[in-house]
């Protein structure tokens, strides 16, 4: 039998905003989600992406050169621009390119690999409050057997495992991974379905039938909320949240994860349009305000970092 393998697009250490103690994010790639206002659009797709940073480029025409697609063309002093559709993805480019200013934004990798660079940094999960992984994306589990078997590898080792999931799938998909989860950052962003659908390009019926379903589990679950302005931050929305959550008694929290622009120059690497550029930040003392929804329901609720 083979080895479970898939693509991931990044693992990132010492993150210390993603569960608890000191962790390893592993970032997944694919997403059934489309939200508008994604940080990590280099993880919607389950394929290889081109990513250009205009900013490491020489104008050299290497990559141009090396292109035997004929994907790349040159205008003048603004650099290279990428016909993506013909592109192949067959990296010579990135190879050519002698500034670094190309990648190719993915990584196949078994889950034997993946907890391979986990373990290397035991000691910093020992000498923190449960420290340990956290599978990210994209959607870790629109890639299931390879998060499951990522986690399994994982509880064998004895480390913390954690995920961070939109709760769109068949609940059997997470009902598979449960045994080796400590736990689970669920997102809920929208309660009003059609919102939910015009935001995220899905309904929130599968979504927060999972979450309920999930109740009767073994699982601590904690819920984040991505508050954008105008998108999901308006009082109703939160007020049905809190109202949903506070007798699940799987739910130990509510994060607010406040709406950033730190992923917009992403886009452009990745030669798409930002959806949302008209939308600010939202401001602190705003936040203050929404976390004391939860309060009221004696929530216990977080603000999260941008």
């Amino acid at each position: 039998m083979s080895p479970v393998s898939g693509q991931v697009f990044s693992i990132e250490r010492y993150a210390i905003h993603d569960g608890p103690g000191i962790r390893t994010l592993v970032f997944f790639k694919g997403c059934p989600l489309r939200c508008v206002w994604c940080a990590n659009p280099e993880g919607r797709s389950f394929a290889p992406s081109l990513v250009y940073t205009p900013g490491l480029c020489i104008r050299c025409s290497a990559c141009l050169v090396a292109c035997a697609a004929q994907a790349v063309s040159m205008t003048g002093q603004d650099g290279p621009e990428f016909d993506r559709e013909r592109c192949t993805l067959c990296g010579d480019c990135v190879a050519g390119c002698y500034a670094g200013a190309l990648e190719i934004n993915s990584m196949r990798l078994t889950a034997q690999a993946i907890v391979d660079e986990v373990e290397r940094d035991r000691i910093f999960y020992q000498a923190s409050d449960n420290g340990g992984v956290t599978l990210s994306g994209g959607e870790p589990l629109a890639q299931p057997l390879l998060a499951r078997e990522v986690l399994r590898l994982c509880k064998e080792r004895g480390i913390h495992t954690a995920i961070e999931t939109c709760g769109y799938y068949r609940f059997s998909v997470l009902e598979q991974a449960l045994p080796y989860l400590d736990l689970i950052h669920y997102d809920l962003k929208q309660i009003d379905a059609g919102l939910h659908r015009r935001y995220t390009g899905a309904g929130n019926e599968l979504i927060l039938a999972n979450l309920e379903r999930l109740q009767a589990y073994d699982v601590e679950i904690r819920v984040r909320v991505p508050v954008v302005p105008t998108l999901t931050d308006s009082i109703e929305n939160l007020e049905a949240i809190a109202g949903l959550v506070r007798d699940m008694p799987r739910v130990k929290s509510v994060e607010l994860l406040p709406y950033h622009r730190l992923g917009v120059n992403k886009y452009e690497k990745l030669g798409l349009d930002y959806p949302i550029d008209d939308i600010p930040a939202p401001e602190r003392h705003d936040m203050r305000q929404l976390a004391a929804i939860f309060d009221k329901h004696s929530i216990n609720c977080a603000i999260g970092q941008p």
